[in-house]
């Protein structure tokens, strides 16, 4: 799994950055250096940037632009004002419109090229702004039809879409074909300022499908490294590893080094594949957070197992009852103890997916289940939290220093004795009200009351438990 998330964050590490001033013909960064003041006057976000993203940003529009020039000089370089320096293709003209016959003019012949080079632009100097057919995407040849324009971001993918949101992008870009609109006269030849326009919208609409790729891109590769790291860091604390290497996932993901946090674990309801999965996790997150809360989300065997941090305080309870309907109806869903830091992660996810375990051997199945409500269950399932619960809370605490103590004798009596008063009394040798009041100050200690069978059955395998580890 580590390897699979390694290999995808290197599809996505940063590319070299370009270390050499683009070549824009000295018009248009003119245009765009007016822009850039412009950006700075009337976006607030744009001025909010520090310096370092400025020029990322600087280097992604001249990009841009330089590839728009080049694009467009290869469908028509007749349009661009004589001003513009193209000479990417040396006065190859209209060679990527449909039905023109770029080798017309004898190639071998250097003065032929140079007459009908002559002509055409004499043709074009004196063509009036009606004789000349409007440009559409009709007219462009198929293999300039979809111009790649995703290497315009390749600058720092990753690191771009963290400064930048793809809103920004598009009102950026937005921002640069407005400025270039209204400035065609300095780009275009008289006549062909709509040709300009149209072939502006075209490329602009391009380079928008490209932002999106990008950031759906970046999204994919953050999202996918995080429900790695998520499943990891769920896998490695209910194994009961809590090293160094743990604690700095979980910063990754955003969780501080002292925390509060219990578990929850549960079947979810049937999905038809990974994407109504991931959507179902995406909205149980999105459940927690809306009570102030944060989450992991892993799997354990085919338990979907969630370890949620309360940041904000609310019950355990509080947050099953906003992710219930995402959980099986014919299924239990178990909820581990509240506990603090790295320890008590793996502590309270041990204690869910056992207790989901356990819940087989009870009927009437309370919703949500806690993992209190099956420690004698836990216990003979081999759960060494389970044991130690019940030895330090239960039994240590009837125990006190003392193995003669009469609270625990009295209970053990009891219990032995098919929870009777009188056979118990008789036994010790006392009088009943005797047995009544140690009884009912064994409920005070251990918050366990031998009346009710269940309570008793827990009580009875924590005497159990303690007499066996003392011995």
């Amino acid at each position: 799994m580590a390897d699979e998330a390694e290999q995808l964050a290197a599809r996505f590490r940063r590319r070299q950055p370009h270390v050499k001033p683009v070549d824009l013909p000295p018009a248009l960064r003119e245009l765009v250096r007016e822009a850039e003041l412009q950006l700075n006057t009337d976006l607030a976000w744009y001025r909010a940037l520090n310096a370092a993203d400025k020029n990322q940003l600087r280097m992604i529009i001249e990009t841009a632009v330089t590839d728009f020039v080049d694009w467009f000089s290869q469908i028509d370089a007749s349009a661009f004002a004589d001003s513009l320096i193209v000479d990417a293709h040396d006065g190859d003209t209209g060679n990527g419109r449909h039905g023109t016959d770029s080798g017309s003019a004898d190639s071998t012949n250097p003065s032929a090229a140079s007459d009908t080079d002559h002509s055409a632009r004499a043709d074009t100097d004196h063509a009036s702004p009606t004789s000349h057919k409007p440009l559409s995407s009709a007219d462009i040849a198929d293999e300039f039809l979809h111009p790649s324009t995703d290497h315009i971001f390749f600058v720092a993918p990753l690191e771009f879409t963290k400064s930048i949101t793809l809103n920004q992008t598009v009102e950026l870009t937005r921002f640069i074909v407005d400025v270039l609109e209204r400035n065609v006269t300095r780009i275009a030849k008289p006549g062909r300022e709509q040709d300009m326009r149209n072939a502006m919208l075209y490329y602009s609409r391009e380079v928008a499908f490209s932002a999106a790729t990008v950031y759906a891109s970046s999204a994919q590769a953050r999202g996918d490294w995080d429900a790695r790291l998520e499943a990891l860091t769920i896998a490695d604390l209910l194994d009961g590893v809590t090293s160094h290497q743990v604690s700095s996932r979980m910063s990754l993901l955003g969780w501080s080094n002292e925390f509060h946090c219990f578990a929850m674990a549960g079947h979810m309801r049937s999905h038809t594949g990974d994407i109504s999965l991931s959507m179902a996790h995406r909205q149980i997150r999105e459940a927690v957070r809306s009570l102030g809360g944060e989450c992991l989300i892993g799997e354990h065997e085919t338990l979907m197992v969630a370890l949620i941090d309360p940041r904000n305080g609310g019950e355990p309870e509080d947050y099953f009852q906003a992710v219930a309907e995402y959980f099986a109806d014919d299924s239990p869903v178990s909820i581990g103890p509240v506990r603090e830091g790295l320890d008590g992660a793996a502590y309270t996810l041990r204690a869910a997916v056992n207790s989901h375990r356990a819940s087989r051997c009870l009927t009437d199945l309370p919703r949500p289940l806690r993992s209190d409500d099956v420690l004698p269950e836990r216990a003979l399932l081999g759960d060494a939290d389970a044991r130690r619960e019940l030895y330090d809370n239960v039994y240590s605490v009837l125990r006190g220093d003392d193995t003669e103590n009469p609270l625990l004798l009295t209970l053990s009596t009891f219990l032995r004795s098919g929870n009777s008063l009188d056979a118990t009394a008789r036994e010790l040798n006392v009088h009943p009200n005797t047995v009544r009041y140690r009884l009912k100050r064994s409920v005070e200690v251990t918050g366990w009351d031998p009346m009710n069978p269940r309570e008793a059955y827990v009580l009875l395998t924590a005497i159990k438990i303690g007499l066996m580890l003392d011995d």
